[in-house]
């Protein structure tokens, strides 16, 4: 999932945790260089 994008466009992906846990988690996005561009976070149930 390091392919590069043209500006605002948009891709899809998908990536399985197991979580231990109904913590909330937040999931962080990077840029090839490792440099934070956005984060979401989500609520477990």
């Amino acid at each position: 999932m390091n392919d590069k994008l043209l500006p605002k466009k948009t891709t899809q992906g998908v990536v399985l945790f197991e979580l231990e846990n109904t913590n909330k988690v937040t999931v962080k996005f990077s840029n090839s260089d490792f440099k934070d561009i956005g984060s979401k976070t989500y609520s477990v149930q």
